[in-house]
C-alpha cells in the first residue's frame, strides 16, 4: 500500500488571499464615485460598476456583451485609433476632446 501526503497550507493561504482581494476590489469598486471599466486585450468589457452604469447610461449586463469602443467612443475617433490608445496609451487630439476628460456624455438614460 502506498499513500502520498501533500501539505496545502501554502495554497490555501494563497487561496484566501485571492479571495480578500476580489473582495476589497468589489467593496472599492462598488461603492467609487467614479467610473471604473475593465476590459480584456480585445476591448471586450469584463467589468462595469455602478458609476459607469450612472455615467454612460448602460447597464453593467448590456455593457458585458459590448466593447470599450461601442460603449465610450463610437462617432469621436475611429475605432483603430481608439485601440491604440488604449493597447499603447497614445492619445490623438480630436475635435471631440477623446482623452482629455471631456467625453463622459451620459448615452442614455438610466431608470432608477
Amino acid at each position: 500500500m502506498h499513500s502520498t501526503v501533500r501539505d496545502i497550507t501554502e495554497r490555501k493561504k494563497m487561496e484566501d488571499a485571492l479571495r480578500e482581494s476580489e473582495e476589497t476590489f468589489r467593496a472599492i469598486t462598488e461603492s467609487s464615485l467614479s467610473a471604473v471599466m475593465l476590459a480584456n486585450t480585445d476591448s471586450h468589457v469584463t467589468f462595469w460598476n455602478p458609476s459607469a452604469v450612472r455615467m454612460f447610461g448602460y447597464s453593467a449586463e448590456e455593457a458585458l456583451r459590448l466593447n470599450l469602443y461601442q460603449l465610450i467612443a463610437p462617432g469621436r475617433i475611429s475605432q483603430d485609433a481608439f485601440s491604440r490608445q488604449i493597447q499603447y496609451g497614445q492619445r490623438e487630439r480630436t475635435e471631440s476632446g477623446i482623452g482629455n476628460g471631456r467625453h463622459s456624455q451620459k448615452r442614455r438614460p438610466v431608470p432608477d
